[in-house]
């Protein structure tokens, strides 16, 4: 994608601010995602636990109730937790690509946040030790 060049520093802030509003998207979404994963996981651990595999399980399919066995449960179960793992994984991508395109602006825009500093500053502080002259 061809880089957009900005004419003044309203034009970088607002798209500074999009990109950032991206990436927490994405972010967020990837936490949701996560969390569903960890309760699909949760179920099928305890599924895998119950020794008749043909107890009913009652399992919500849209917004209906529906009345299955375990042993017909468990490999749907299994699917849609590793469709999440898929898309999560997905997602984890899809943030990293955000996070360099944000550094990218970042640096090419000089963008600094309060308290941020260089970090060859930070460098030359430290290698001076505790008691120290500017």
């Amino acid at each position: 994608m061809a880089e957009r060049e900005f004419t003044n520093e309203q034009q970088v802030v607002e798209h500074f601010q999009k990109l950032q509003s991206e990436y927490q998207s994405i972010a967020n979404t990837i936490s949701e995602l996560e969390l569903e994963k960890k309760d699909h996981d949760n179920v099928l651990q305890a599924l895998k636990d119950l020794n008749d595999e043909n107890r009913k399980t009652f399992r919500l399919v849209g917004q209906v109730l529906v009345e299955r066995t375990v042993k017909e449960t468990i490999p749907a179960v299994q699917d849609n937790s590793d469709n999440l793992g898929i898309t999560i994984k997905k997602f984890t991508e899809q943030l990293n690509d955000k996070t360099l395109e944000l550094n990218a602006f970042k640096t090419r825009y000089k963008i600094k946040f309060r308290g941020e500093s260089d970090n060859t500053k930070v460098k030359e502080r430290s290698s001076q030790g505790v008691l120290h002259s500017e």
